[in-house]
């Protein structure tokens, strides 16, 4: 809603990263984002074209490598509100 609070969804620590990917699905898998790499991109709503996604739950996937790990993943829903 533009109002400055929780107006993206913001990954802490990515920066220490050495790659990481987020996705995000619709509810009915469909990807909609990705983000690739840019620690300092957030998921603001929009597809990954830039078109506005309706209210509701979305499911995010997080995959990333910290120095010295394997590859990890993450998984959880999102719940975009206008």
């Amino acid at each position: 809603n533009q109002d400055g609070v929780n107006d993206r969804f913001v990954i802490q620590g990515l920066e220490r990263t050495l790659e990481f990917e987020l996705l995000i699905f619709d509810r009915w898998g469909i990807l909609i984002y990705e983000n690739s790499g840019n620690p300092a991109q957030s998921w603001d709503g929009t597809t990954s074209s830039g078109q506005t996604v309706p209210e509701g739950s979305y499911v995010y996937l997080l995959k990333y490598k910290l120095p010295a790990s394997n590859i990890e993943m993450r998984a959880g829903s999102i719940t975009l509100l206008r």
